[in-house]
């Protein structure tokens, strides 16, 4: 193309043959544009300078203006400095000269990037005489450039920053690429093993060099690998040569292993509100059949209390009494551990609903132990030094719940045969805005390597038979839910310590007791009470029938449907007890039954349950302001001795 303007300048110069010379010139698909020196006085510019351009050539401009004239730029949009102008450096240099980075703006406000070369022409006595100027349009190479770093920059990004590696070997092995990010988790640094033999890298892991000898031998793949605590999803192929021979391998790895945590996170999450609904139905069903169980062990204990105190000093039937109170007495304690577990479970099941309100802390512990006395007796000797005298915000049945668990998880610590000197500490003080409790127990302790997993569900130390590994589970979900902690470690005596911290709430006192306002005091009866049972248990109706004989008048419903008759037919009732679960009516909808028929009347039920496991029937329970008991209950501290809801 030069040599081409050249000849054309010669030709001017020496031979002119004009219509040949301006055919050739204006059939170029390259931009010409000739200047005389010194000056740069236009001697010829082509129709392809004009395209390029976008103007035509003008004649008044010189050496010095042609940047502010042609709207010549660099590529950050400044003015181009004319020492550096194909035309001044080719006059300068008295050399051919290149110049790419040129940018044209043109009138229309587009913008083409050029690359132009400069060259100097001399007359025969080697005086320089013209530069001539030529030039083309890039603006597509430059586009593609451009787009390219961007490219470049987008994968280097990503592989400093993405858990990604992207790595190539040769035929005999050696890494010729190492790089990304996610060779922090196998220990390494982008390029650190480029140069390294995969197949000393990998000697010991076999599973790693077989994907390699498929890869190298043509087969594309992926595949999952582990490489010590890191897994790594990766995609591996052949590398071919430009002639098309196999030259390698390469490999694109992303470190899934967050990911695969968050999955089993969430596997484990989805597991155990399955297995929450189920412990929340075994609950439920557990609860029922104790109900009445607890019930008839206690009106038993009375009979044969009467039987005792009838019979002769001394007698047969007195001591025969006296044993069947006896055994009576250790069916009531397992029938309460039965009803502790159950409580557990519905703890485990919805460990988020309790009512809050605030609750002196130390009287809880003092609640917990005397809850818990009976079987602590008989392992250990209970020592409380309460001193935190602190607030709690807390479900006062849920906290006395975590107290009762540790009390008693330390009582089964302890042999049974060293119940003279077993020794259970509670303790409790304040440390700031924290309330701090401490049980130990003078037993065996747990082993530094087990205090991790003590607070999982189902797993425990005790013997087969002897724990259900639920009760530190809830316990650390019930102090999790306070915004407190849970620890374990070494206590004085060498056995277990655990550490309950809680917030302690900052200016909140208890209001003083109120006197009970005139409608809930209990007020001398002229009449027995009537009481309506309402559950499709029939041995739940018969054994609160019993309790209840003789001091109350007692119906009972075996149904919501048989229950609902009789409201709607004017029965009136001083207590209504409605199960909330029933094969064919249910405590809601006899609940939104009587709220459609007979207004006012729904608010008259109190709801029975053994455990909601239901989430329609938890909503509905959140819904209504009625009372809600929970099985087991003393149905006639209920309907006797407690104030009328």
């Amino acid at each position: 193309m030069v040599r081409l303007c050249e000849y054309a300048a010669v030709t001017h110069f020496g031979h002119p043959d004009p219509a040949a010379l301006s055919a050739i010139l204006h059939a170029l698909p390259v931009g010409v544009w000739v200047a005389k020196v010194p000056g740069g006085e236009l001697a010829y510019a082509n129709e392809e300078f004009i395209a390029i351009l976008g103007m035509s050539a003008r004649s008044d401009v010189a050496a010095g203006e042609y940047a502010q004239a042609y709207s010549i730029l660099d590529r950050n949009g400044r003015p181009y400095p004319e020492a550096q102008l194909p035309f001044v450096r080719a006059q300068r240099e008295r050399r051919t000269v290149v110049v790419d980075d040129i940018v044209i703006a043109r009138s229309d406000g587009t913008r083409v990037y050029v690359r132009a070369f400069g060259r100097p022409l001399f007359d025969p006595t080697g005086a320089l005489t013209h530069v001539v100027v030529a030039f083309t349009d890039i603006s597509a190479q430059v586009d593609a450039e451009r787009e390219g770093a961007i490219a470049r920059s987008r994968l280097a990004t990503a592989l400093q920053h993405a858990p990604i590696i992207l790595f190539t070997a040769d035929r005999s092995g050696i890494i010729t690429v190492s790089e990304g990010a996610g060779l922090v988790g196998l220990g390494y640094e982008s390029n650190q093993l480029v140069g390294v033999n995969v197949y000393d890298l990998y000697r010991e892991v076999p599973g790693i060099l077989a994907n390699i000898q498929r890869a190298m031998s043509g087969e594309s793949f992926t595949t999952s690998t582990q490489v010590g605590p890191t897994t790594l999803e990766s995609f591996m192929g052949p590398l071919y040569a430009e002639d098309g021979s196999l030259n390698g391998m390469i490999g694109i790895s992303t470190d899934v292993t967050e990911r695969l945590r968050l999955e089993r996170q969430v596997t484990h999450t989805d597991r155990m509100t399955v297995l929450g609904r189920l412990a929340a139905s075994v609950a439920h069903e557990i609860n029922n059949p104790l109900a009445y169980a607890i019930e008839s062990l206690r009106l038993a204990r009375e009979l044969t209390r009467e039987l005792e105190a009838e019979a002769a000093v001394e007698s047969p039937q007195r001591k025969r009494a006296h044993q069947l109170r006896q055994v009576l007495h250790d069916a009531t304690e397992g029938a309460e551990r039965v009803r502790m577990i159950a409580r557990d479970l519905k703890s485990f099941s919805h460990p988020d609903e309790d009512t809050r309100g605030p609750v002196r802390i130390d009287a809880a512990i003092q609640t917990a132990a005397r809850f818990v006395a009976k079987r602590t007796q008989a392992r250990a000797r209970v020592e409380l030094d309460l001193q935190a005298d602190g607030i709690v915000l807390a479900d006062e049945n849920r906290l006395v719940q975590i107290f009762a668990n540790l009390i008693l998880n330390a009582s089964d610590a302890l042999p049974p045969s060293s119940a003279a000197v077993n020794v259970i500490r509670v303790s409790s003080r304040r440390q700031d805005f924290t309330t701090i409790v401490e049980v130990a127990d003078s037993g065996a302790g747990v082993a530094p390597e087990l205090r991790a997993l003590v607070f999982e569900p189902f797993f425990t130390t005790k013997p087969v038979g002897e724990g259900t590994g639920l009760g530190l589970h809830v316990t650390r979900n019930l102090v999790e839910a306070l915004g407190g902690s849970i620890e374990v470690g070494a206590a004085p005596e060498g056995g277990a310590l655990f550490t309950v911290r809680v917030p302690t709430q900052t200016g909140s006192v208890l209001e003083p007791a109120k006197p009970p306002s005139p409608s809930l005091s209990p007020t001398p009866r002229t009449r027995m009470l009537r009481v309506l049972i309402i559950d499709d248990e029939a041995m739940i109706t018969r054994v609160f029938r019993a309790t209840l004989e003789g001091e109350c008048e007692v119906e009972v419903a075996l149904s919501g449907r048989q229950a609902l008759e009789r409201l709607l037919a004017g029965e009136q009732y001083d207590f209504i007890f409605c199960d909330l679960m029933m094969s064919d009516i249910g405590g809601a909808q006899l609940h939104a039954e009587l709220k459609a028929r007979a207004p006012g009347r729904e608010h008259e039920l109190i709801f029975m349950t053994g455990g909601v496991y239901d989430p329609a029937v938890a909503a509905f329970l959140e819904s209504v302001d009625n009372r809600c008991v929970g099985k087991p209950f003393d149905i006639r501290h209920e309907v006797l001795e407690a104030p009328k809801k």
